[in-house]
């Protein structure tokens, strides 16, 4: 049995099953002549009309809040936070979570060709150069 199955075996996530639904997401929102900046504004817009807020959801497992996001279309900032970092990394656009600080929602940082695009996932994407 590969890692990968074992990991899915125990956690009970089918990556195949994300990624499958994020190339099916992408085809619809992604132009081949996008550039990683453009890419990341239609991830974030797709995740912001696509996926509502809901402090109900309870996980601390990237692909379980990504799956919760898909099936439910729903989830708190997590949830949000996980969802985004999967699409990003699928669509190979370099990203980090910024260390959340409490009481705020999570948040995620993106690095595109020197560009930071500071993105709060649920409400918008401010693209700024340093």
């Amino acid at each position: 049995m590969a890692y990968e199955e074992e990991v899915t075996v125990i956690i009970g996530v089918d990556v195949d099953w994300i990624y499958e639904q994020i190339d099916a997401i992408f085809e619809v929102i992604l132009e081949p002549d996008m550039n990683q900046v453009e890419e990341a504004r239609a991830i974030f817009n797709w995740i912001r009309r696509n996926i509502s807020y809901s402090a109900t959801i309870d996980t601390d497992f990237v692909y379980a809040g990504a799956l919760q996001a898909l099936q439910n279309r729903r989830g708190n900032c997590f949830v949000y936070c996980s969802i985004s970092e999967v699409m990003l990394t699928r669509a190979n656009i370099p990203n980090m979570r910024i260390l959340r600080i409490p009481g705020q929602p999570m948040k995620k940082m993106i690095f595109v060709f020197g560009p930071i695009a500071h993105c709060g996932v649920a409400f918008y994407c401010k693209i700024k150069e340093f």
